[in-house]
């Protein structure tokens, strides 16, 4: 039976009072996805609990979300294997949680909220977007003076506009013969997703969501051409990693029912949960991006990687 996540996100606003239509006071041949416009739809809302960041150099710790978009378009197709089996691209989005009207998150929800019918981000769960995909340079850990930065993070964020590039799936028609615009607007058609949707709410999900999170099996370890390994083996299973890593994991819901249930609470090794310490609301949070063929690197990071 499908999940009802419209029915989900009116119980969430209901109990918490948190409207978020209302602002409150306060390797191998993996290749990125190209640059440039791009389709989407929302696949996967998760609220990962209290995440140790940083805000200009100093530690934070702050409720975070990760919006997992399936992305289409001309330039985007997905990867078919030789069974068939479709692996299209995904980007996930990591957020402060914070419905401040000057948040990234609320504005966010706001935009993408075009409808007007949600009171909660997890009811946009399937639902039609268009963007536009940039490629950050970042520096890695091997890269030198000579090389420069080597690492590409590849975004959702225009740090330059300071807002995000996804906007309703629609544009504004173009005269072929003056090249002026029409008045007119034309609904982008935006492909049905490929990826299961799912969700996770702190306050709110069941064991069903939380076993639709497992990820079974591990990336291996990299070494360099030196034999020096330069990242150790990571356990797939991401996401759920990732909430028992939180600081308020302990006694969540979810903690309760899994201990009522007998099952494993233990926590995972350091280097199994994102370790990354992002600068909130600051610059742009990096994106994590599903592989096209080879998990390496980012890649290796995104939320709903093996789902298809």
């Amino acid at each position: 039976m499908a999940k009802d996540f419209k029915a989900l996100g009116a119980l969430a606003v209901a109990s918490s009072g948190k409207d978020m239509t209302k602002a409150q006071a306060g390797g191998g041949d993996f290749e990125h996805p190209k640059e440039g416009f791009c389709l989407l739809r929302l696949v996967g809302y998760f609220e990962i609990g209290k995440q140790k960041g940083t805000y200009q150099g100093k530690p934070t710790l702050k409720d975070k979300v990760q919006l997992v978009f399936e992305v289409s378009g001309p330039n985007h197709q997905p990867r078919i294997a030789e069974d068939g089996t479709k692996y299209p691209i995904r980007i996930t989005v990591e957020e402060t949680f914070s419905l401040s009207e000057k948040a990234r998150f609320f504005k966010l929800f706001r935009t993408m909220n075009y409808k007007g019918e949600a009171q909660h981000m997890v009811q946009l769960l399937g639902e039609p977007f268009k963007a536009r995909i940039i490629h950050r340079k970042f520096k890695r850990r091997q890269d030198t003076e000579a090389s420069g930065p080597t690492g590409i993070a590849v975004e959702l964020y225009d740090k330059n506009a300071g807002a995000f590039t996804i906007a309703p799936p629609r544009t504004e028609i173009i005269d072929n013969d003056t090249g002026m615009p029409t008045g007119e607007i034309k609904v982008l058609q935006v492909p049905a997703a490929i990826t299961p949707l799912k969700a996770f709410l702190w306050d709110h999900s069941d064991l069903d969501d939380w076993n639709a999170m497992f990820i079974e099996g591990e990336y291996p370890e990299r070494k360099d051409d030196k034999g020096v390994v330069t990242a150790p083996a990571k356990s797939k299973n991401i996401l759920q990693n990732t909430i028992k890593g939180a600081a308020n994991f302990k006694g969540s819901p979810i903690y309760n029912l899994i201990a009522a249930a007998g099952g494993n609470l233990d926590l995972p090794a350091p280097e199994d949960m994102t370790g990354d310490e992002v600068e909130d609301e600051a610059p742009a949070t990096p994106a994590k991006v599903e592989p096209v063929k080879v998990p390496e690197g980012a890649e290796a990071d995104d939320a709903l990687n093996a789902v298809v």
